[in-house]
């Protein structure tokens, strides 16, 4: 049941992260088109892509958190000194 949850909790987290990238390159691009463009249709343009960028930014924080979640529950998240840990296991038991 762990592995099932941490799994889907990684999808999550991958669909989540790869959904924010590319939102953020289209608005990127429609950005550039916004400043080539100028005017009030720029203005327009460039606000939609404040609320569109909104949305991915809370899409990429929620996803963020169900990674870390899937790191605590797996208990193999990136921060872990397992190395040092065995280093000094060693070093105490000699």
């Amino acid at each position: 049941m762990k592995k099932k949850v941490v799994g889907f909790c990684q999808h999550v987290f991958g669909i989540s992260m790869t959904i924010a990238v590319l939102v953020g390159a289209l608005v990127f691009v429609l950005l550039l088109i916004a400043f080539i463009a100028g005017g009030d249709f720029g203005q327009s343009l460039a606000i939609f892509c404040k609320n569109v960028m909104y949305k991915a930014i809370t899409l990429s924080a929620i996803g963020s958190l169900v990674g870390m979640f899937a790191f605590y529950v797996d208990d193999s998240h990136e921060l872990t000194l397992k190395t040092s840990e065995s280093k000094q296991e060693k070093s105490a038991s000699a």
